[in-house]
Parts: structure tokens; C-alpha cells; sequence
């Protein structure tokens, strides 16, 4: 990924908290208010500072509440929260709210949390125990989840981690004291999160292996270098093949030449090549001329390319203002060439403002008339700048449903803070190690979990990770065993 630009998107998202987290508390009707209640595993009381610093993976992160519509996930309102006595409130607008909000489970780390209020959304005031009310929002979301996917064969792991769930889920519905359902639930949210996980990662391949003569999956990884590139195209089709393919991040400063023998020796091993000519990192650099002009050159040299990417995590705050239109030119000129398209929108829906929330620039931003030169839409994902967690199938499904005549997937994965102890998912521990390998095990499979997933992936570091990495290797080459 490119570090230096979600470095500065952060820190730009640190000082906005910073002048937000100055407002003063504010004085809302009662009717209009929903104040959140916040309990540790040990049913203390949280306090607003300790709130955010769990919210914040302590100063790790930002500010990540917003209010979303439930049933289209679009952002209504970025930084709801306020300070009501020792309390985080918000106010009900006029339409149905459901609330966003990250928070960690153990051991599983940060999820994006959605608390729909039963699936309706919030439409008047109220108090609700923030943990009590996600374990009961999750397990109806869970057990839908089983409802759509009957063949699923419960594996020991998940069975284990559900019964947990429901067990603390009935403690908590047993008691009207609110530090009792806070601790249960936030215990029943834990085991909501690996049974969750379990159930996806379980699922996916086996329903990829069922469905490929419709729908053949796809097992991605990048190339942003030509070095060494035999060896490193070698070990991804020894990995991933017959579902193998390879990105090029074409670079801006190098010329097309340098990718002919690269492309040819990728195609030789039998790897499926996505081509990508602009990057976000080098979108500003080009104007909306240069940018169709630069992607003509790359189809017109490399006409064995099997798809194309026509942006690059194009809602990021840091695109160019018209990457819209630039990304409408492309899909033309490469629908004109009869050339499969692949669109990758950058995953955020709190972490930015509303403009930038992925559903709602698509809404935007995306016509029919590009949506319909669109076969692929894909997402960038690094959770430690957005988490997903548990919110990952109903990003899915929304994904799905506002792009009906497209296949989806995950095109840009990683865990990429190098050099950082930060701790965000699967492994608080050994975040570098074991939360990286938790990544890549959990999203290569659960990806293909859904009906017009292609799945993908695409690790960004393949390059510099994988080929010192025997965990990440193995990971891949059991998925694909697992498809054949």
C-alpha cells in the first residue's frame, strides 16, 4: 500500500478529531437523544475518555463514530458523538440512523461495529448499552447468515464459539442490570466475532469449489516491481495456480517496455494478469487527458492483458476531484476494446468524511452509465486504517446490491504499518506475525463466502513479504487445495 498517503490521511483525521473533540456538550431533547452506555468485560463502567482510547486503539487511531442509513450503509452524519453528563450520545435525525463505531473483541481485534437497533435503524431517543446491543444485532445478523448458506457443515470451532455467544447473549437478556449486559454482551460479542469468522472462512472455499464452473475464483497478489521478477512470478503460480493472478502496478516513471517480458513470463506460468497504469499515489499527477491517454497506451501494448483497472481506490480523499470522469473515460474507451473491467473503491465508510464514505461516493459519483461498463468492483482493504470484523458480510451484501450486474471482491489487502507494534486485528501480541498471517487467513477464504464474489485479494507486499513468509505461502496454497 502506499504508506506515506494513509500516513497523511491520518494525521489530517487526527486534527479534524482534535477541533470536533473541542465542541462543548451539547443540550438535545430527550426524544431526539440515544445515549450509549459503555461496560468492560468486567462490567465497569467506561468513561467517555476510556471510550475513545478503546475506540482509538489508544492514540493508534482516530474518531470512527457515524450515523449510516441500515438499509443502503451510506453515512448520514460523520462525528455524531457529543458528551452527555459522563456519558457519548447522539442525536436521531429525521430518518432511521443505524450507528458505526469501532471497537475491539478479544481475540479477533477491531471491528467496524453497525448497531441497527434490530435492523430498523434508530428513530427516537433512548438509552442503549452499546455491547449488549451489538451482541444482539450480530447474532440476528449471524444466524440470517446461516439461513442463506444451508450446506454450511458447523465445524467444532464455530459451534463452540456460537453456543458461547448465546449463552452470554441469555445471561444478559436474564438481567435488567446494565453492567451485567454490558460484560455479557461484550463477551457474547467476542465469540459472535470468531464464530462469525469461522463460518465465512469455512464456507468460502468450499462454496467456490462448488460454483467454479460459474464463477471461477480468483487468487490475487500484486507486483508494484519488475525486480526479480521470475522468481517472484515462480512462487504465485506455484501457490495459486489454476486460480492465479498477478497485478501490475505500472509505474509512472518507468517506461511500458520494462513490463513486456514480465507480462509474457506471468502469462507463460498460466497466471491471469490484471493490469492497473494509474495508481491513486500518482492520480494527481495526471490530468484528465493524460490519465485516458496513459491507459490507452497500456491496452494498446499489452492486448493479452486479461482485465484492467480503471481506478485505484478512487473515493480516497487524496484523489484528484475529477477521478470520476477520469475513471468514466476509461470504461469507455476499454468497453470500446471489449476489455474485461475492474473498478477498486477504497474501503471507508467512518473514517473520512461523508463525501469519501465509500457507499455514498459510489452513489455519487458511479451512473448507470459507468456502472454499466463495469464487470468487477473491487475493495482496498487494510484494517488497520478501516477495520471490517465483523461488519465484513454486510459490507459484502451492500456491495453486491448496489452493484447487481457486477462480481465483487477484494482487490488491495494488506496490514501494512511496518515497523509499528499497533495491534488491530488477530493478534494483539505479534500484530507483524500472526495479525498479518490472521489477515490473509481470514480474507483470501471468507471473501469467496458470497454468491458473485470472485474473491481476489491482491496482498500489495506480495513482492516483499511473501517470499520470506512459508505462513503467508501456506496460506494461499491451502486455499487453493482446498478449490481444486
Amino acid at each position: 500500500m502506499k504508506p506515506h498517503i494513509l500516513l497523511n490521511l491520518i494525521l489530517a483525521l487526527t486534527l479534524t478529531v482534535a477541533i470536533v473533540g473541542a465542541i462543548p456538550p451539547q443540550k438535545v431533547s430527550a426524544a431526539q437523544q440515544v445515549t450509549l452506555l459503555f461496560y468492560d468485560r468486567n462490567g465497569v463502567a467506561l468513561s467517555v475518555s476510556q471510550v475513545r482510547s478503546t475506540s482509538n486503539n489508544g492514540s493508534a487511531g482516530y474518531n470512527s463514530d457515524a450515523l449510516l442509513d441500515p438499509q443502503n450503509m451510506r453515512m448520514v452524519t460523520y462525528l455524531p458523538l457529543f458528551t452527555s453528563g459522563s456519558n457519548l450520545a447522539f442525536t436521531v435525525p429525521a430518518t432511521p440512523v443505524a450507528f458505526a463505531f469501532n471497537w475491539p473483541t478479544n481475540p479477533l481485534g477491531y471491528s467496524m461495529i453497525v448497531l441497527d437497533n434490530g435492523g430498523g435503524g434508530f428513530t427516537t431517543g433512548g438509552t442503549v448499552n452499546f455491547t449488549y446491543q451489538a451482541a444482539l444485532d450480530y447474532k440476528r445478523r449471524l444466524d440470517a447468515s446461516l439461513v442463506e448458506r444451508p450446506t454450511y457443515v458447523q465445524s467444532a470451532k464455530f459451534t463452540n464459539a456460537y453456543n458461547n455467544a448465546v449463552t452470554h447473549i441469555n445471561t444478559a437478556n436474564g438481567s435488567t442490570d446494565q453492567t451485567i449486559r454490558g460484560k455479557e454482551g461484550q463477551l457474547a460479542l467476542d465469540q459472535l466475532a470468531v464464530a462469525y469468522d469461522t463460518l465465512l472462512e469455512e464456507y468460502g472455499p468450499v462454496y467456490a469449489k462448488a460454483n467454479k464452473a460459474t464463477l471461477i475464483p480468483w487468487i490475487g497478489f500484486t507486483f508494484d516491481t519488475t525486480s526479480n521478477y521470475q522468481t517472484n512470478l515462480n512462487l504465485a503460480s506455484s501457490i495459486s495456480s489454476p486460480f492465479g493472478w498477478v497485478r501490475f502496478v505500472f509505474d509512472l516513471k518507468a517506461k511500458i517496455s520494462q513490463y513486456t517480458a514480465p507480462i509474457a513470463y506471468a502469462k507463460s506460468l498460466g497466471l491471469k494478469v490484471l493490469g492497473q497504469p494509474v495508481d491513486s499515489s500518482y492520480d494527481k499527477r495526471l490530468s484528465r487527458a493524460q490519465y485516458l491517454q496513459r491507459f490507452k497506451d497500456y491496452v494498446a501494448a499489452f492486448p493479452t492483458v486479461d482485465a484492467w483497472e480503471l481506478g485505484n481506490e478512487v473515493n480516497g480523499s487524496w484523489l484528484s476531484t475529477d477521478i470520476a470522469l477520469k475513471v468514466a473515460d476509461v470504461a469507455a474507451y476499454a468497453k470500446s476494446q471489449s476489455k474485461m473491467t475492474v473498478l477498486t473503491l477504497f474501503w471507508q465508510i467512518n473514517t473520512d468524511n461523508v463525501q469519501y464514505s465509500m457507499f455514498n461516493w459510489v452513489n455519487t459519483n458511479l451512473p448507470t452509465s459507468v456502472r454499466n461498463n463495469i464487470d468487477v468492483i473491487f475493495m482496498s482493504v487494510y484494517v488497520e486504517q478501516a477495520p471490517l470484523g465483523l461488519a465484513f458480510e454486510q459490507v459484502m451484501d451492500t456491495l453486491a446490491a448496489e452493484f447487481p450486474n457486477s462480481k465483487i471482491g477484494i482487490g488491495e489487502l494488506d496490514y501494512w504499518i511496518k515497523g509499528q507494534r499497533f495491534w488491530w486485528a488477530y493478534s494483539q501480541t505479534d500484530p507483524l506475525g500472526a495479525g498479518l498471517h490472521g489477515v490473509a487467513a481470514h480474507y483470501y477464504p471468507a471473501t469467496l463466502a458470497f454468491p458473485n464474489s470472485v474473491g481476489g485479494g491482491f496482498w500489495w507486499y506480495f513482492v516483499e513479504e511473501f517470499p520470506s513468509d512459508p505462513t503467508l505461502q501456506g496460506i494461499v496454497s491451502s486455499l487453493r487445495d482446498k478449490m481444486k
